[in-house]
């Protein structure tokens, strides 16, 4: 019960009352499995506290409680270290590098993480898990100012979101993909190209927020059309 409080919280963005939930449900678990100190509902209420310590902000301590679950599903899963908890796992810890700007430390993770979703889809190569954890290298090259290892991730991750959502080209996902690209290929110095990505991308949130024009995706959208203006030199464009 104080695990769902806690999620409803979380929900709600009030991460103090989140973390007390998550806090309460993880002392009783401790309890019910004193024999099993390695039970997945430990390394999931670890899990957890550590998400809630992130959104906090408190990141050293959000990264001491993503490591304890993971050295938790490492034994729970030692005899299949390719499980998607694990590499979940690395990618939550991955996530804590990247807010503490160690980006080499971020890729570390993240290239871990990213090779167990491959063989975890090994059947499934447009897995949207893979597609994520391209992003995900890709965003960490961008911040590194590998521009070039950037782009290369993102274009990958958005081809195999195209494929996912061969049916609903208008995807949200697809949307945010566009927008990633162009953001990386600003940063290189291309706005014309980028440009056109920021421009596909809102074009798609116009059409997947028809309802709620308000939307904040849609202000980010016509923010980073008018920041390629701005780079371009075409102030009167920039400003509308």
């Amino acid at each position: 019960m104080y695990f769902k409080i806690g999620n409803e919280y979380d929900k709600k963005s009030d991460y103090n009352k989140a973390l007390e939930y998550y806090e309460k449900s993880y002392e009783i678990r401790k309890k019910v499995y004193a024999d099993n100190p390695n039970h997945p509902d430990i390394a999931t209420s670890l899990n957890n506290i550590g998400l809630a310590n992130k959104n906090k902000g408190d990141l050293n301590k959000a990264l001491e409680y993503y490591e304890k679950s993971y050295e938790i599903y490492k034994k729970i899963y030692a005899d299949n270290p390719n499980h998607p908890n694990i590499a979940t796992s690395l990618a939550n810890i991955a996530t804590i590098y990247y807010e503490k700007a160690d980006y080499n430390k971020a890729l570390e993770y993240h290239e871990k993480s990213n090779k167990i979703f491959k063989k975890v889809y090994a059947d499934d190569s447009n897995h949207p898990e893979i597609a994520t954890s391209l992003y995900n290298i890709g965003l960490v090259y961008n911040f590194k100012n590998e521009y070039d290892k950037a782009l290369e991730y993102c274009e990958k991750s958005y081809e195999i979101l195209k494929n996912v959502y061969a049916d609903n080209p208008n995807h949200p996902f697809i949307a945010t993909s566009l927008n990633n690209i162009g953001l990386v290929i600003s940063n290189k110095g291309d706005y014309n190209k980028a440009l056109e990505y920021f421009e596909k991308s809102y074009e798609i949130r116009k059409k997947v927020y028809a309802d709620n024009p308000n939307h904040t995706s849609i202000a980010n959208s016509m923010n980073n059309i008018g920041l390629v203006y701005d780079k371009k030199g075409d102030c009167y464009k920039a400003l509308e």
